[in-house]
């Protein structure tokens, strides 16, 4: 081998030498790629901006503890719109709402929701208003605690007190007082 050809060997080999770090580096790339997701193989999250529903502004009157204007969620039903307003008094128609009221109802937007005291039984405000009577030999719990002034312990004393022969029973054995059963003149039954 002559001097000159020496030098294009060495060149040649270098070459080679550099060409295989390549192809090793490269390779060593691509496998390490192999445990990693590449970025085009995550997954594509789609999320879509729902408009938020308009509340409603409902107007809740009469016999509620809290009577006013209140804003509600849309889709709200007739019993949110109470609770809103604190719930009913003490003094409204149990019975009246109970027997006509749809509490489950959905409510739509500017709507009035008037719930009667049981004084306005007999008045224009509701117009004639013929009810069952309650009686009292027979009633279930929670029939009796539709009637106004009647709550859960009175219901009670009514069911532990029976059987009554007359109405006026109810004071005499003292589970009502008077002015409780002028309340339910009308309303109630043996």
């Amino acid at each position: 081998m002559n001097n000159q050809a020496l030098p294009k060997l060495l060149l040649l080999i270098m070459g080679l030498a550099a060409f295989s770090a390549v192809i090793a580096l490269t390779g060593i790339v691509q496998l390490s790629s192999l445990n990693k997701p590449a970025l085009s193989q995550s997954p594509i999250k789609i999320t879509r901006n729902r408009a938020p529903a308009n509340p409603l502004i409902i107007d809740v009157e009469g016999a509620v503890e809290k009577p006013g204007v209140y804003e509600l969620k849309a889709n709200s039903r007739l019993l949110d719109a109470i609770k809103k307003a604190g719930g009913l008094s003490s003094s409204a128609d149990r019975y009246l709402i109970a027997k006509t009221y749809n509490l489950a109802k959905k409510l739509a937007d500017e709507e009035k929701v008037y719930m009667p005291f049981w004084e306005e039984r007999d008045s224009n405000v509701l117009g004639t208003f013929t009810s069952d009577l309650t009686y009292i030999n027979s009633a279930s719990l929670t029939q009796l605690e539709l009637l106004p002034g009647i709550g859960p312990v009175r219901a009670q004393k009514i069911i532990d007190s029976r059987p009554y022969s007359q109405l006026e029973e109810l004071i005499s054995k003292k589970v009502l007082g008077e002015a409780t059963f002028a309340k339910l003149s009308g309303l109630i039954g043996l």
